[in-house]
């Protein structure tokens, strides 16, 4: 995917662990990313791609990358999955779209509060999408971080997102998503809605993931490609295909484990991670 965790552009970029930045390059290198980005889009897409390269917002953002060259972050430990304002936004959410979880539920055997986890995760219910324009993040990282994650990535689910965007007849200037391109409550990447995304109205449409239903139903198959069975393997597989990070996963299942039994402010309960019994109790006080 997404799929769908907001990494740090220093992690995808980090090697062996060392904690130094990448090599910034030069005006004249940046001028032949650009021009050798702008033949691939042409050649993937003609006619639409020249229209797009000659696009005068087509241009790079370097606070997308600035400042993360080489600094080590900590990642995230989801403790706000578990907050008062995610409890009440995920009443509201699980009852207005109750229809659309049993649908799930049915066709895949996800359990709506799995994926209310990633809902919640992903973008606290929609509370946020992402502020940047997916085709400038991914140009961005395109033209800066050629190597993040691996060679030709960021380009590749660049010219993904185009032609998602051509076929869907949507500006791609418009959409807005994560500092690494992903957007929707799905929080998917380019090439991951492609695969997975899914429409839940058989109306001819295509999948729009800023729809709660059709994120709902797009996370739903997404994990159960991923192999979502009965077995507890294959529900932390399913999720470490999702977003490659045993806390995200440790945090999606133990929301819902709680979530399943109605009580998210269980004084009891013994979180994956020993340091969530004490963070989020005293959060929910």
């Amino acid at each position: 995917m997404k799929a769908l965790l907001v990494v740090t552009l220093c992690v995808g970029e980090a090697i062996a662990g060392a904690a130094r930045a990448p090599t910034v390059p030069t005006p004249k290198t940046i001028e032949q990313r650009e021009q050798n980005i702008a033949r691939h889009i042409c050649k993937a897409l003609p006619v639409y791609g020249d229209a797009i390269v000659s696009d005068a917002r087509l241009k790079i953002n370097r606070s997308i990358v600035h400042g993360r060259g080489g600094s080590k972050t900590a990642k995230p430990d989801y403790d706000y999955v578990f907050s008062q304002e995610a409890n009440t936004r995920a009443q509201d959410f699980f009852e207005r779209y109750d229809s659309f979880f049993l649908l799930e539920k049915e066709r895949y055997g996800v359990p709506k509060e799995l994926i209310g986890g990633i809902l919640n995760i992903e973008t606290q219910w929609g509370k946020g999408f992402g502020k940047y324009p997916v085709i400038i993040s991914l140009y961005t990282i395109a033209v800066l971080r050629p190597n993040f994650q691996k060679p030709a990535w960021a380009e590749n689910e660049l010219i993904a997102f185009l032609k998602i965007c051509k076929r869907n007849r949507w500006d791609p200037f418009s959409i807005r998503g994560s500092p690494t391109g992903a957007f929707g409550f799905a929080q998917f990447e380019p090439t991951s809605y492609l695969q997975f995304a899914r429409r839940c109205e058989s109306d001819g449409r295509a999948p729009d993931l800023f729809n709660a239903p059709d994120a709902i139903c797009s996370i739903g198959y997404y994990v159960k490609s991923a192999g979502w069975s009965t077995s507890e393997a294959s529900h932390r597989g399913a999720l470490y295909a999702y977003n490659h990070d045993p806390v995200y996963a440790n945090a999606v299942l133990d929301y819902a484990d709680l979530a399943a039994h109605r009580n998210l402010t269980h004084p009891r309960y013994q979180f994956t991670n020993p340091h969530r019994n004490i963070v989020v109790r005293a959060a929910l006080k």
